[in-house]
């Protein structure tokens, strides 16, 4: 997971921009562009963001996470304005322009290849698999993340990830509980108990959709600058020292 979303960052906040229903998902074709967060990706996919994953900005990004997904409008400028403004230094960009490595894409990712591995924009099926078999039962929490984001930190060599490329990390992590939450009734107050089912992280990281027909709703909670502050940082205390 990465890309200065994905990861996508801390997720959800409060209900004026619930929606009833989900755009239909329509499956990317080959000239789509889709980059490494699966987050956005599954964005594109449902048309939120533009199918062809073009044009992207900080206008269509903080419209998509506000509709979709709940997020504060304030906290989606900031993560947009990071990774597109800031980060690349441009107005727009394509999915695929987030993977620029060390930029809005990094190493150590929970379920992409580090770049002197082979393809980080794409989903290896291997990582998937170790990241679920982190969690016991059947939901990843705070606590298996912060194994996922050690175990992944020493495969990859264990050095220190660039910049803030670390807390980009471990938001893109709480964003995936924040993102599939075992309840999307859930109270800011219960975030250390927050739960992402494994059958919903499945789905939504093989064919980055969001799967509805087993239960998934957009989150109540909108997800703030507040959460992005608490929610990674409980990720880096549940790190175990390898």
């Amino acid at each position: 997971m990465r890309a200065a979303l994905l990861a996508l960052l801390p997720l959800a906040l409060a209900f004026p921009q619930r929606r009833s229903t989900i755009r239909e998902w329509i499956a990317p074709g080959p000239s789509d562009s889709r980059g490494p967060c699966p987050g956005l990706n599954t964005l594109a996919n449902h048309g939120y963001l533009p199918h062809d994953g073009r044009n992207i900005n900080v206008d269509t990004i903080r419209a998509a996470v506000t509709e979709a997904l709940n997020w504060d409008p304030r906290l989606a400028t900031f993560i947009a304005t990071q990774a597109i403004n800031v980060n690349l230094g441009v107005e727009s960009t394509d999915l695929a322009g987030l993977g620029a490595h060390n930029i809005t894409e990094h190493d150590a990712s929970l379920t992409r290849l580090d770049a002197a591995e082979g393809d980080p924009l794409r989903l290896n099926l291997d990582l998937l698999e170790a990241l679920l078999a982190d969690a016991d039962g059947d939901s990843l929490t705070i606590q298996s993340l912060g194994r996922s984001r050690a175990r992944v930190h020493a495969r990859s060599g264990g050095n220190p990830l660039p910049g803030t490329m670390n807390s980009q990390a471990n938001f893109e992590a709480t964003a995936l509980l924040a993102t599939v939450p075992h309840d999307p009734e859930w109270a800011p107050e219960d975030y250390l108990e927050l739960r992402a089912p494994k059958d919903l992280v499945r789905v939504w990281f093989t064919e980055e959709r969001f799967p509805v027909e087993l239960g998934w709703r957009t989150p109540r909670h909108v997800l703030t600058l507040e959460d992005l502050g608490r929610l990674p940082a409980a990720v880096e205390a549940a790190k175990p020292t390898l």
